[in-house]
């Protein structure tokens, strides 16, 4: 047995050219996209975090991947805004949130997640990424008409993340929280 293989699959998506379930309202807009810009992610949460926090790709596979996801959302977004008359239209792009999430280690000098690293050629993810953003409003802001008005909005900002609580844990070690029968607490 010679060579090593390996092979990372991202978690299954809804085909949205024929999908299994609706995923966009009107039903039809999904396969209506598909068939406009080809396959695209459909996960609520496409970036695989879970996948680069357990070593299972890199910093670059993962920043490979929301790209390609972001790049699929501007396609979306200008498949849109090119039938848009009049009404409003709402794009969301995670990229800038999923890349924050795993690349603040490299961001805040000291970071305990950055386990001695200084993030080498993924060290400015943060910063190109915003780069990228800039562009596309850019894009944007060249195909709006006279009376349009664009709204770039976040849902929160960034800090430096060393604690968390798992609330259910602590309810449950101190007897206020109650399981369902059988529950042992551990999921």
């Amino acid at each position: 047995m010679g060579d090593h293989f390996s092979l990372y699959l991202t978690p299954l998506n809804i085909d949205p050219e024929n999908p299994a379930m609706p995923i966009s309202h009107p039903s039809y807009y999904a396969t209506y996209l598909a068939k406009r810009i080809g396959p695209y992610c459909t996960l609520g949460l496409a970036e695989d975090t879970w996948a680069l926090n357990e070593g299972v790709i890199d910093d670059g596979a993962f920043l490979q991947q929301a790209y390609d996801i972001d790049r699929e959302r501007e396609r979306m977004l200008f498949v849109a805004l090119d039938r848009l008359r009049k009404g409003t239209l709402t794009c969301v792009f995670d990229g800038v949130d999923r890349i924050q999430h795993m690349f603040w280690r490299y961001f805040e000098k000291g970071h305990p997640a950055a386990r001695g690293t200084d993030g080498g050629a993924h060290a400015d993810a943060i910063e190109q990424i915003y780069r990228r953003s800039d562009e596309l409003v850019g894009k944007v802001i060249a195909r709006l008409r006279k009376d349009d008005l664009l709204m770039v909005v976040s849902d929160h900002g960034f800090a430096s993340f060393r604690r968390g609580v798992n609330l259910n844990a602590w309810l449950l070690a101190r007897g206020w929280l109650k399981l369902k029968e059988g529950g042992d607490g551990s999921t």
